[in-house]
């Protein structure tokens, strides 16, 4: 076990050197792995135990009524030492709970395409509306399973981070657009917050802070972006999240990249 926790340790360090995605994924596998190294008996430890990671899907609404995953997500998760299963957003309750409950972990999606000005698809029934209250509805879902005991942790990317912040606010709340953020690199601020953080605390100081100066960690492409001031005007999410770390636009205005769910293991980027 000492061998398995040393061996994940010295992947998830040389995998955060060369990408942040991966890095992202592999902080999260490397928590619930540690997490399950505490909650089992050493005899019920074997190599055989792999975090299975639900993906739920998005919609293409700006095109037709499919339910698709990016390649690159379930590669991610197996390149950081997980099994991926495909969710579809749109199953019905009961269909939803059943793949729900047979997962160790979750990756919400960024949806393509500017979704925020869609009524409904071209040549499909779909509308924005609909995937924001399913996005809702398993964050809710697995919120409650949360809060009665079960270990299930969430990272979101892009827009889904939006999808799940209107959901927690009631819609009290829209992201903000943002020009110059198409394919550019940054790096990373990390507050106080972040930097004692379970995610980066054991990282020395000067990588850290090489992270924060280096402009290829992050690399950004999104319309909308989420200003920390955005965060603290909403009681709800105020009390609900807590800003770990931001960047710096195009424009020199400061912007969310990473929030964390008070209480709970959720992580969104």
């Amino acid at each position: 076990e000492i061998k398995k926790k040393f061996h994940l340790k010295n992947t998830f360090f040389h995998t955060m050197k060369n990408t942040l995605p991966i890095f992202l994924l592999a902080t999260f596998l490397q928590l619930f792995a540690l997490y399950t190294a505490q909650t089992y008996t050493e005899a019920t430890i074997t190599n055989d135990i792999y975090p299975t990671i639900g993906i739920i899907s998005c919609s293409n609404t700006t095109t037709n009524n499919y339910s698709i995953v990016k390649k690159t997500y379930p590669d991610w998760v197996h390149a950081s030492g997980g099994r991926a299963v495909v969710i579809q957003w749109d199953l019905d309750d009961s269909a939803l709970q059943l793949r729900l409950n047979s997962c160790n972990g979750f990756v919400f999606v960024s949806c393509p395409g500017d979704l925020f000005t869609v009524n409904a698809s071209a040549g499909g029934t779909r509308t924005y509306g609909d995937i924001l209250n399913r996005t809702k509805y398993i964050f809710d879902y697995l919120s409650q399973q949360n809060n009665a005991g079960y270990y299930l942790p969430i990272i979101a990317f892009g827009e889904a981070v939006s999808r799940i912040l209107v959901g927690i606010s009631s819609d009290n709340f829209l992201p903000e657009r943002i020009t110059g953020m198409q394919g550019v690199r940054t790096g990373i601020i990390l507050n106080d917050n972040g930097r004692v953080h379970n995610m980066f605390s054991e990282f020395p100081a000067d990588f850290l802070t090489e992270v924060e100066a280096n402009a290829q960690y992050a690399y950004h492409n999104f319309q909308y972006a989420i200003k920390p001031e955005d965060i603290t005007a909403s009681a709800l999410l105020t009390d609900y999240t807590r800003v770990l770390a931001t960047s710096t636009a195009a424009n020199s205005e400061s912007f969310v990249d990473i929030l964390e769910v008070k209480g709970k293991p959720f992580y969104l980027f």
